[in-house]
């Protein structure tokens, strides 16, 4: 579009409803810098960036800026690119950026993003614009899409915050959805996390239940896994789906009729499991509790020592950003830290439960945390080390190439 510097009237400029930004910061100090412009004292070195609608214009860029001008600067007009006309969307995203060096708050970045999303269709060459702009994932971006037509005040909530309630929107999970809606700020993630275990866990239960149901083999649930069935004898324990299928195909020839399953449900430190029985021998003792495989094992040993460990490093995390903070006081770098390691990766072992689960935005909320904090001279322990070869095994942009491909 045309774009022209020109001069115009202070009052007859009109800020951008849309604009995210909701506290402007030192106005006073802002404007006393402008008296050091040489060509224009009293005015911005870089203009403002405005659209001409009739006699008025409306700001694109710079609101702060002529914020400043207006309350604090003794001057009636300004220095501003002058535009034709504008896309909505283009503006929105050029809202995203900041004027200066003052960083947007996380909800109000949200409403920016929000904005942004919602003005026409989201194709793929414009999630991208959006996902630079911002600075967030194409993948949550298409998340927050689905997380905002499912809440009554979005903006009210972070960007991760309505992936979340996306993902769990996409997976046609309407309670979780209501319960992610209801959950504050400072709550909302330690849920997030339980609710994708309980649904793993739901989803691999079910599984098992249809590999027996394949075979007509009658299923029974149990609270504990060592419980046995008087009468039968165990054949065997599996946490797949397909290895049930493979041994009941051999086992079905000689026990057509007698056996039967008892799944385990799982919990917090192991996964869902089935047990088949088949019919003892005569003389036979009644099945004993069943052996634990080494997965079963692994894994239990795994949460085990990240339970005791988690609080522990979670307290080193933190102190080591504080000290940095102290040291350099804002910044990309502290903003990440913060918000990452005080915030959201708090003391709470549900959040390295999810990681070992397999849920992609903590996987890579921790890789990237980790990251700059080796980057900056902290020693990881034994346990984070662990956790971060885990996730750091993983392609991440392969992984938002074939969201891509989906979407």
């Amino acid at each position: 579009m045309p774009i022209n510097l020109q001069v115009i009237p202070v009052k007859s400029v009109i800020p951008n409803e849309r604009n995210p930004r909701g506290d402007f910061g030192d106005l006073v100090a802002l404007a006393a810098t402008f008296a050091v412009n040489p060509e224009r004292p009293g005015e911005p070195i870089t203009p403002p960036l405005v659209v001409q609608d009739g006699d008025i214009y409306r700001i694109i860029d710079g609101e702060r800026r002529w914020r400043a001008m207006k309350d604090h600067a003794d001057i009636e007009e300004f220095t501003a690119y002058v535009a034709d006309g504008y896309d909505d969307a283009n503006a929105m995203l050029a809202m995203l950026a900041t004027d200066d060096n003052i960083n947007l708050t996380s909800l109000e970045k949200s409403r920016g993003v929000q904005q942004a999303l919602l003005l026409g269709d989201v194709t793929t060459e414009r999630l991208a614009l959006i996902s630079n702009a911002a600075g967030v994932e194409r993948k949550s971006l298409r998340m927050a899409l689905r997380g905002i037509k499912k809440v009554k005040k979005p903006e009210t909530l972070t960007i991760d915050h309505l992936a979340a309630i996306g993902e769990f929107e996409a997976a046609e999970d309407e309670e979780a959805v209501l319960q992610l809606s209801k959950a504050k700020e400072g709550n909302w993630e330690a849920l997030a996390v339980k609710l994708w275990a309980d649904r793993d866990r739901k989803e691999k239960v079910y599984q098992l239940k249809l590999s027996c149901d394949m075979f007509d083999v009658p299923v029974e649930y149990v609270k504990n896994s060592w419980e046995g069935v008087k009468g039968y004898k165990g054949a065997g324990t599996y946490e797949d789906e397909s290895a049930v299928v493979t041994a009941l195909q051999e086992l079905i020839q000689k026990y057509e009729e007698g056996m039967v399953a008892r799944i385990f449900e799982g919990s917090q430190w192991s996964a869902p499991s089935l047990t088949l029985y088949i019919p003892k021998n005569e003389g036979e003792e009644d099945s004993e509790e069943p052996e634990e495989t080494p997965e079963q094992k692994a894994r239990r040993e795994l949460f085990a020592r990240h339970a005791e460990a988690w609080p522990r490093d979670a307290k080193r995390r933190e102190e080591f950003c504080r000290a940095f903070a102290a040291q350099w006081d804002a910044g990309p770098l502290f903003a990440l830290l913060m918000d990452f390691a005080v915030e959201k990766f708090d003391y709470s072992p549900s959040y390295y439960y999810g990681l070992l689960e397999g849920h992609g935005y903590l996987e890579k909320r921790y890789h990237d945390l980790l990251t700059a904090l080796i980057d900056e001279g902290y020693e990881l322990s034994p346990e984070e080390t662990e956790l971060y070869n885990i996730v750091s095994a993983i392609d991440f942009d392969e992984e938002e190439e074939e969201a891509d491909d989906e979407g």
